[in-house]
């Protein structure tokens, strides 16, 4: 069931444009469940509304972590019938925090279809709207249907919209040959390209929502670690080369920092420097023989003129 899930996570990613860097850029928390309802996919938003972390929320089943223990057999019933139909739509209800804290949240839900237009998997959006809304259940109306699906297709065009842009963004930015990751404020990163995944040998789905420092824990103290922070706190670009000793490589990085946090495009210049080092070493060498050269030589004219003139006398 986990390969499953795991081909079914690709698809979703590769065919469908749910990329890491779209699911990131959803303001809303994001939920993606397969077929049979199991999570397999969340976005840091959703954990910061809940205040459960990513891996507590993946793969949870029905009733959800979120859910008021007193609504979980209603919510349970919906959810059940939401799988097996198909249904899609806006509605608002209470969730419940980690901290046990409870929440009004607008819930916009619809189903994931493959190519041939089979239902794969359901998505949901869920927003905080405790500073926001009038809570619709105590105020009917004969037009809320009407109003909710004229205001679901509203969404689902923007939400179609917006994942094609970013889409193409994702596209773009792995197909630049630097490294690029995004931290937010806590250092947490919020966006990995293919290219900064593959030189620290991850994947980039298993860099999202981690801590750069906890993953990466010999960075700590160096250059790197220093400038990243003075970016941050000044809001200024900075620029660095340095050697990072546990991948054995030379990296060219630069910071290009915002009040959400932190972008860094970094490049592998390793040949670069072996490059300029082997022709230190040349040049080195041949400054050496020159000198020699110069030593030497000129000695041993001066011996050959002093004996040719002593011959002569």
């Amino acid at each position: 069931m986990e390969e499953i899930n795991k081909t079914l996570v690709q698809k979703l990613k590769l065919d469908l444009g749910f990329s890491d860097i779209f699911v990131e850029s959803i303001r809303d928390g994001l939920l993606i469940a397969n077929a049979d309802g199991k999570i397999i996919m969340v976005n840091t938003a959703l954990s910061e509304l809940t205040g459960f972390q990513k891996n507590e929320l993946l793969g949870a089943e029905a009733p959800f972590p979120f859910w008021p223990e007193e609504l979980k057999k209603d919510f349970s019933n919906g959810f059940k019938k939401t799988l097996k139909e198909g249904l899609t739509g806006e509605h608002e209800t209470l969730h419940i925090r980690k901290d046990g804290r409870r929440f009004p949240v607008s819930i916009f839900s619809s189903s994931i279809r493959d190519q041939e237009g089979n239902i794969i998997a359901h998505l949901g959006l869920l927003r905080d709207i405790t500073d926001g809304k009038i809570d619709t259940f105590q105020n009917i109306s004969v037009n809320q249907e009407v109003f909710s699906v004229l205001n679901y297709r509203r969404k689902y065009n923007d939400f179609i919209e917006e994942k094609e842009l970013v889409s193409q963004l994702d596209f773009t930015l792995n197909s630049i040959s630097d490294g690029i990751i995004s931290l937010d404020r806590d250092w947490h990163y919020t966006y990995a390209n293919g290219n900064a995944a593959a030189i620290v040998d991850r994947a980039p789905e298993n860099l999202i929502g981690k801590h750069i420092w906890t993953e990466f824990p010999d960075i700590v103290e160096t250059p790197f670690y220093n400038l990243a922070l003075k970016a941050f706190e000044t809001q200024q670009k900075q620029e660095l080369e340095e050697y990072y000793a546990p991948f054995g490589k030379w990296f060219e990085n630069r910071f290009y920092p915002s009040k959400e946090g932190l972008t860094i495009f970094f490049s592998d210049i390793t040949e670069r420097k072996r490059a300029e080092e082997l022709l230190l070493v040349q040049k080195t060498g041949i400054v050496y023989h020159l000198r020699r050269v110069k030593l030497s030589h000129p000695r041993r004219t001066k011996v050959s003129i002093v004996g040719r003139m002593k011959v002569s006398h």
